[in-house]
């Protein structure tokens, strides 16, 4: 009986096989007389049609099932870190990794870099086929395309690094006699590679970020700028001026002296101010920053703060207060440079920082704005980690208006401890690469650039992607109209010191850092214009809320 059941599976095998041989052989005239790759690539339409696969496997957040839920949201889809509800299983929710996601990346991402390479490989351009009135393909179109199909494959191989962490780099198409078992390349590596794969596209990016942040933006310019209340900090910082034992000049603004601050800003047209302080408890207590939210929101519609992080409790209350922005930069996503940087104080605590604007988001400000300082830590890490942490936000944190700022390192008040290596520094070509890169893969966030870079810069940049920019600022409390003296004394490791009597009363505070730009509001504007864009001094106000 066995021997006779081996046979009969032998034959069915046997069969099953000539089968499908037969099967396989199809004929010219299904095939469409394509016998060959570079037949495809000899015909107009179908290279179009092979480079519109290439982008099959983009992450598609327009059809996620959203959930009634708290945690329901639009951005379940390519996830690798929130959780879900199953239809099948409604009211539990699973955590998706690596491991056990149900939706899995690396066959799909890898499929499509295959069509990339092939595409880079065997695309060219088609100009003597069927006449002259038959379709063509320039050379110009063929060098948008590829660089087009480059960006993609550099952004699938960020996806994959994204959910499984080092993974192969595959530039080439390869065939089934190549050597398949493949190694993981380094994070580094991945990196590196990504980063020149940028590099090579750069004019086709820069002209693509332009038309997504006109399609998304219009041709505006949001207009801002900082009002520093205090410059005490407990804080001890190694790249930062306002640390607590840097033996500086410190003050902080009564209400009085803030209002003072804002009117005069006022005066100039600004009707969008941030707020900014150092991370002290004692001076920007419990009821400071709601007092000066309520004597400004009357005649500054839109006010932001950035201030040390608070609990989300207090964060719904500074929102009742009139606060509608939050600002909060990382600094840095390397945990063991953040760790030896800041040596003192509650910013020691690297999770209680990168857990902020999901605790402001619950608290419920309108516009989150997260950055790194770069110059801190390699910067190509640092944009990988920004990215990821922008990515997840936007699942998180979705009914919030995101943005990125990119403040490089400047000199600041004693070059207090720390020296920059210049290798770390984020240099100009790849700023724009950066800021291109994030608007192509994040084409809603805003983008703002602060007074750290010139004029020359800012102008270049206002067709690139950037949404918001400040029209002045000062860096010190009192800044812009000299409040603030009589309050002044001296600090030492963190010790207040009166000031001899000589100097009391007339003695402005330390800045934290230098600014670059040193144009007027009118100036601004006037570089605004002349490139052909609109300066908007107010984009919202609470009294146009809809209850």
């Amino acid at each position: 009986m066995k021997q006779n059941f081996v046979k009969i599976l032998s034959t069915g095998l046997l069969a099953c096989t000539v089968w499908s041989f037969s099967f396989l052989d199809v004929s010219d005239e299904l095939a469409g007389g394509i016998s060959d790759i570079s037949q495809v690539f000899s015909n107009v339409d179908r290279t179009k049609k092979w480079y519109s696969q290439v982008f099959n496997n983009r992450p598609d957040y327009s059809a996620v099932w959203v959930t009634d839920s708290p945690m329901g949201n639009p951005w379940t889809a390519y996830s690798d870190e929130i959780y879900t509800r199953l239809a099948n299983n409604a009211g539990k929710y699973t955590e998706w990794n690596s491991s056990n996601s149900n939706s899995q990346r690396w066959n799909t991402l890898y499929g499509s870099i295959r069509q990339a390479n092939i595409f880079l490989e065997q695309a060219h351009p088609i100009v003597d086929e069927g006449g002259p009135d038959a379709d063509r393909l320039t050379e110009e179109e063929i060098k948008l395309y590829k660089a087009t199909v480059r960006f993609m494959r550099a952004a699938y191989h960020y996806y994959l690094m994204e959910l499984y962490g080092p993974i192969p780099i595959v530039d080439h198409s390869m065939t089934l006699e190549d050597d398949l078992d493949l190694p993981r390349n380094s994070l580094d590596e991945v990196i590196e590679f990504i980063d020149r794969e940028l590099k090579e596209c750069m004019e086709e990016m820069a002209q693509e970020s332009r038309r997504l942040t006109r399609l998304h933006f219009g041709r505006t310019i949001r207009l801002f700028a900082p009002i520093y209340l205090s410059n005490e900090c407990i804080n001890n910082c190694k790249y930062c001026g306002f640390s607590r034992d840097n033996p500086i000049i410190r003050t902080t603004l009564t209400v009085d002296e803030v209002v003072q601050e804002a009117r005069y800003l006022h005066g100039l047209g600004l009707r969008s101010i941030l707020l900014v302080a150092g991370e002290h408890p004692k001076f920007v207590s419990d009821g400071y920053m709601q007092e000066c939210l309520d004597a400004l929101h009357s005649f500054i519609p839109s006010l932001g703060l950035e201030i040390g992080p608070l609990p989300d409790d207090r964060y719904a209350e500074i929102v009742r207060h009139g606060a509608e922005q939050l600002a909060v930069y990382q600094e840095t996503y390397n945990r063991e440079v953040y760790e030896t940087l800041h040596t003192a104080g509650m910013k020691k605590n690297f999770n209680w920082r990168l857990d902020c604007p999901e605790r402001a988001y619950q608290g419920g400000f309108r516009r989150i704005q997260i950055g790194a300082l770069f110059g801190l830590s390699p910067w190509r890490r640092e944009a990988m980690a920004l990215a990821v942490h922008l990515d997840y936000l936007q699942k998180h944190c979705w009914k919030s208006a995101l943005s990125v700022a990119f403040p490089r390192m400047r000199p600041y008040a004693g070059n207090y401890e720390y020296e920059p290596d210049p290798d770390l520094m984020l240099d100009d070509r790849h700023f724009v690469q950066l800021m291109a890169a994030l608007r192509i893969c994040f084409p809603k966030i805003g983008m703002s650039i602060s007074t750290r870079e010139p004029a020359p810069m800012r102008n270049a940049l206002m067709h690139l992607g950037m949404t918001h920019m400040s029209a002045i600022a000062r860096t010190e409390p009192g800044g812009y109209t000299g409040v603030g003296t009589a309050a002044a004394h001296l600090t030492v490791r963190g010790n207040r010191v009166d000031l001899p009597d000589g100097r009391k009363g007339n003695c402005k505070a330390t800045e934290q850092f230098e600014i670059s730009d040193q144009r007027t509001p009118e100036q601004v504007v006037g570089a605004i214009r002349n490139a052909g864009l609109e300066p908007v001094w107010k984009d919202w106000d609470a009294a146009l809320d809809v209850v």
